[in-house]
C-alpha cells in the first residue's frame, strides 16, 4: 500500500461527516480482483414448447385480470392456467437470450474500442473482463439503428468491502499482533441452540424462558404447477 493511499486517507479522518466508505476509497483505488476474459454470447435456440407458447402468447395474455379478490370461475382458471403455462414456457429462454444479447454489445463496445486505438494497459476492466470506457456522468453510447433508442454503457465504481478472512490471516500469520485485531473486532453474543437444548435439559426449569423466546411464523405456502 502506497503511502500516498494512507495519507490521504489520514486527512479524511478529522473531517466532520466522513464515512468508513470513504477511507476506504481513499486507501484503495484500485481494483483487487482479477477479470474474466470476456467470451462469445451463449447461443440460445427455442425449445419446441417456446415456440409454440410464443405463437399463442398474444392470444392469452392478460386474458383474466380480476379487480376484486374473488373466485375464478371454471373458464377463467382455464384460461389463467393455460397463460401461465405459456409464460413460464417463454421465460427462461427470453432470460437467457436477453443476457446473450448484452454480452454481444459488450463484446462491440470492447472491439469498437481496439480497433479505434482506444485501449491502453491503462484501461480498467471489469470483473467480466469487458474495457469501461464510459466515466462517471459519460456513458458510452451504441445507436440502434433505424430507431431513437441506444445502449448506453453507464460507469459504476467498484464497491469498496472490508475482508474479514483477510483480517484473520493477517493476525493468524502474525503481520498484525493482538491488540490491532481486538481494535478491528468486537465479541458478537449470538444465540447457540445446541448450548439452549443442553441447558433445558439439564434444568427443564428453564424452558419457560425457552418458551418465551420462542416464535413461530405464521404458515404459508407455495404455488407452481405440477403434472397430476
Amino acid at each position: 500500500m502506497s503511502e500516498s493511499a494512507i495519507e490521504r486517507a489520514q486527512k479524511l479522518l478529522p473531517g466532520e461527516g466522513v464515512s468508513f466508505e470513504a477511507v476506504l476509497k481513499a486507501l484503495v483505488t484500485e481494483a483487487t480482483e482479477d477479470a474474466e476474459v470476456p467470451k462469445a454470447p451463449k447461443a440460445i435456440e427455442l425449445s419446441d414448447e417456446a415456440h409454440h407458447a410464443l405463437q399463442v402468447l398474444p392470444a392469452v395474455f392478460g386474458s383474466v385480470q380480476p379487480t376484486s379478490a374473488r373466485m375464478l370461475t371454471e373458464e377463467e382458471q382455464r384460461r389463467i392456467g393455460e397463460e401461465a403455462l405459456v409464460l413460464d414456457a417463454l421465460a427462461s429462454d427470453l432470460k437467457a437470450r436477453r443476457e446473450a444479447i448484452s454480452e454481444a454489445i459488450r463484446n462491440h463496445f470492447d472491439q469498437a474500442a481496439i480497433t479505434s486505438g482506444r485501449i491502453t494497459p491503462d484501461t480498467p476492466q471489469d470483473k467480466h473482463g469487458h474495457y469501461v470506457l464510459s466515466a462517471l456522468k459519460r456513458p458510452e453510447r451504441l445507436p440502434i439503428p433505424g430507431t431513437n433508442r441506444a445502449w448506453s454503457s453507464e460507469y459504476r465504481s467498484g464497491r469498496v468491502t472490508v475482508s474479514v478472512d483477510e483480517l484473520f490471516r493477517l493476525y493468524e500469520e502474525g503481520e498484525i499482533d493482538r491488540a490491532t485485531f481486538l481494535a478491528f473486532t468486537k465479541e458478537v453474543r449470538v444465540l447457540d441452540e445446541d448450548k439452549a437444548f443442553k441447558a433445558v435439559r439439564k434444568q427443564p426449569s428453564l424452558l419457560g424462558v425457552l418458551a418465551k423466546i420462542t416464535k413461530r411464523g405464521l404458515p404459508g405456502s407455495s404455488l407452481t404447477i405440477r403434472k397430476i
